[in-house]
């Protein structure tokens, strides 16, 4: 999709790459501050995302504290919360999905492959 989108501002463009630049930084700067919120927010915010960093060594030291925090996550009225929470994000992303494969075959139906 990205490469359609480029490839249609390159040909409004008479095959400059000056403004398809621009959509690669643009994704690039989003890319690179998703990996920041997610390493600020697994080190200062949620204590559930810092296992992610963890070493074998940490992982092995620290399992069971981690197996109790999966259990207070899952269960009982948080867990309740959690599975909703989830379940929407789950129909989010299914949603976003379907849209950009219609966009995706309407480019395709209507010749803007190109």
């Amino acid at each position: 999709m990205v490469r359609i989108g480029t490839g249609a501002i390159q040909d409004r463009d008479n095959n400059s790459y000056a403004n398809v630049v621009i959509v690669y930084v643009a994704l690039t700067a989003g890319a690179l501050a998703v990996a920041i919120v997610l390493l600020l927010s697994s080190t200062f915010l949620s204590k559930n995302l810092s296992h992610l960093q963890w070493t074998r060594k940490q992982r092995r030291a620290n399992g069971n504290q981690w197996n109790t925090r999966r259990a207070e996550f899952e269960e009982g009225q948080s867990g309740k919360h959690n599975r909703g929470v989830s379940l929407g994000c789950l129909s989010m992303l299914g949603l976003m999905m379907i849209g950009a494969w219609s966009a995706f075959f309407w480019g395709v139906a209507h010749g803007k492959t190109e």
